[in-house]
């Protein structure tokens, strides 16, 4: 259970392998990884911290920042303009909780009730869902789209979203049989 970090020619970097352990004394898996400034904050499965690394010194740990109320991180986006994280927990009625890495202050910023996919372009994020893709603004908080699915999409399981251009997303679905 470490997260491994490669350069443009593939070899090891840098092995960051202090996990967090849960209530068995297991590492928990990663779940989310973003880069931010000259930091890399990771969450792990069954577990209400973001650890921070400082990239410009060997991956040495900054801090744990701990969100009280998360309990399991499913994924992780990150603004660096803002210096805030958003990452989604999918056992909290799947609420999208707001963490500034600065501060360590949290807070729900999205509450939606189903598990979510998260992506970020300058200030809009965008959360996935069963029959349409969401745009929030992050500053506000504000609901700004609501971008709805083809029948073909509904009918699959949408696992992630990304805006490419504006008014342009690629979105990844299927089933989870295989087929």
């Amino acid at each position: 259970h470490c997260l491994y970090l490669f350069a443009d020619n593939p070899q090891l970097l840098s092995t960051v392998s202090q996990p967090p352990t849960d209530g068995n004394g297991r590492p928990c898996p990663v779940s989310g990884v973003e880069l931010l400034d000259k930091c890399l904050c990771v969450v792990y499965f069954d577990n209400n911290k973001v650890q921070v690394f400082d990239c410009e010194d060997r991956f040495k740990k900054i801090k744990d920042i701990q969100v009280k109320g998360m309990s399991y991180p499913d994924d992780m986006v990150g603004c660096s303009v803002t210096s805030q994280l958003f990452v989604s927990d999918y056992a909290n009625v799947n609420n999208i909780w707001r963490v500034n890495v600065n501060t360590g202050v949290s807070d729900v910023f999205i509450k939606l009730g189903y598990c979510a996919r998260l992506s970020l372009v300058e200030n809009r994020l965008l959360v996935t869902s069963d029959d349409s893709l969401l745009m929030y603004d992050i500053h506000s908080g504000q609901r700004t789209k609501n971008i709805p699915l083809t029948e073909d999409m509904k009918k699959h399981v949408v696992f992630h979203a990304i805006e490419s251009n504006r008014d342009s997303f690629f979105v990844s679905h299927g089933q989870l049989d295989g087929n």
